[in-house]
């Protein structure tokens, strides 16, 4: 079964909304961890006081570098990158060729040094597309750098022509890519009653 990121995010955040005496605050980061006692500094200077902190930042985590010290804190580059590209079911269904693919599941092309898997989200209304790819030393690890869609067709070019198409069918500023890094494995995800969690601590390629 697949889910669109933010689908399940929205259910998470309404959950919680649910609960009593749950606040959301948007719009602010933190900044820094007090492990004894424990409290989070936000941006603003504002300091809150807790019994846990769960640290959930994500793969670029910074409390991660305070809870195990920075030189604790490896990312190893794996050779590859990856572009991210969606396409509507609208786009699609022009198609003939194309209309099948967004009623799939997924769906694997593998050839030398690359592959991609690509398979429809939100109810089959979105085509999501990962495509692997040799690192060309562009792109860092984040997920939000926009490549060219030249490079994008470039990396493909020759292979199976219903793919080519599909690519061709990206809107020019529409293509993502990022470097594939390797986490090792960290030595502990608590430290007094600061936890890590999710990408924070054990991220998947």
């Amino acid at each position: 079964m697949v889910v669109h990121r933010a689908d399940l995010q929205m259910a998470l955040l309404e959950k919680a909304m649910q609960l009593p005496d749950v606040t959301l605050r948007t719009n602010i980061r933190v900044v820094n961890v007090q492990f004894s006692p424990v409290a989070v500094e936000l941006s603003d200077g504002t300091v809150l006081p807790a019994d846990v902190v769960l640290a959930a930042d994500g793969i670029k985590s910074p409390i991660r570098a305070k809870l195990l010290g920075d030189d604790q804190d490896v990312t190893i580059p794996t050779g590859d990158a990856v572009f991210r590209v969606v396409l509507s079911h609208e786009i699609l269904n022009r198609d003939p060729k194309l209309r099948p693919f967004i009623a799939e599941k997924a769906i694997r092309w593998v050839g030398p040094g690359r592959h991609i898997i690509a398979y429809p989200v939100r109810n089959h209304e979105i085509y999501n597309m990962a495509l692997a790819h040799p690192d060309r030393g562009r792109v860092d690890e984040s997920w939000t750098t926009v490549s060219s869609k030249k490079n994008l067709l470039a990396e493909y070019d020759g292979w199976d022509p219903q793919l080519v198409k599909m690519l061709n069918l990206v809107p020019e500023g529409e293509v993502l890519e990022w470097k594939l890094c390797m986490h090792m494995p960290l030595q502990r995800w608590v430290r007094g009653c600061c936890a890590l969690l999710g990408d924070a601590c054990h991220p998947m390629l």
